[in-house]
């Protein structure tokens, strides 16, 4: 599960903010995630990440949208297995 979570991270990116403990995840509950495997999060460092300046993609200052040649394609949607 926790695999699932850092490979969405690597793909779509994420937001680090400095104001909270350390590697806390935020998100809306699901009962379908083992809240306690998330924990494995906390082994990362921030040596394990890579920054990525989006400066560039911004549509405008404090506008919180991108340009849309930055805007990926939306993901495949998959049916679950049944």
């Amino acid at each position: 599960e926790t695999q699932v979570i850092l490979r969405a991270m690597k793909k779509y990116g994420l937001i680090l903010a400095d104001n909270g403990s350390p590697w806390f995840i935020n998100g809306v509950p699901d009962d379908r995630w083992n809240n306690g495997a998330l924990t494995e999060i906390k082994r990362l460092k921030g040596s394990d990440l890579e920054a990525v300046d989006s400066w560039d993609m911004l549509v405008a200052p404090h506008s919180g949208r991108v340009r849309p040649e930055f805007v990926p394609p939306p993901a495949p949607v998959v049916a679950p297995a049944q």
